[in-house]
């Protein structure tokens, strides 16, 4: 180990230097991944405080409430970007028909008015399509559509206010047991 002019040997040592510099790499990579590590455990224990002080006290048909409130409010909340899917769908099919109807009273020529009289002019209303009977091509496309939103219009809420009439009676049932009790005591006088 010792060579050179002054007995040292500088191979050896750089050597020792690089294995030093990838240890300390190493353990700087290490301690990054611990860091993250500890990110996530300080997550799950803020969590945790979280739970213990807000949701431990709470008795069980509260929770039940509060799930159903947002079981509810999700439910709502679909059936609503369903309902504006349906009604965008009759919005399209519905410039489809008028497109439709445009493009066949150019392509009639002189004989227009003889077979507008036998055939009629293409209706686009979706609410007279719908009301009407059965239709083909676009326009049984349109009623179709236009039955469709009818029928979800209103589902959402209804939906959404039985989930949380159904989740709510746990809640009124121990509320009113709670009320009645106090009203004994207070009459017995306890």
């Amino acid at each position: 180990m010792l060579s050179g002019q002054h007995g040292w040997d500088w191979a050896a040592t750089e050597r020792r230097v690089q294995r030093r510099t990838c240890a300390s790499r190493r353990r700087a990579v290490i301690t990054k991944s611990h860091s993250c590590s500890g990110s996530l455990e300080q997550t799950r224990s803020r969590s945790w405080r979280f739970r213990k002080r807000w949701c431990d006290k709470l008795d069980k048909s509260t929770k039940v409430l509060i799930v159903g409130a947002f079981a509810g409010a999700l439910t709502y909340g679909l059936g609503q970007v369903r309902a504006h899917r349906l009604e965008r769908r009759v919005q399209e099919l519905q410039t489809a028909c008028v497109a439709e109807g445009e493009a066949e009273a150019k392509g009639q020529g002189t004989f227009s008015a003889l077979a507008n009289a036998f055939r009629g002019k293409l209706q686009c209303d979706p609410v007279e399509l719908a009301k009407s009977g059965e239709h083909v091509g676009i326009q049984g496309q349109l009623a179709v559509a236009q039955r469709d939103v009818w029928r979800w219009s209103d589902w959402p809420f209804i939906v959404c206010i039985a989930i949380l009439l159904a989740c709510s009676l746990p809640w009124l049932w121990y509320f009113l047991l709670r009320r009645i009790r106090e009203l004994r005591e207070a009459i017995t006088g306890k």
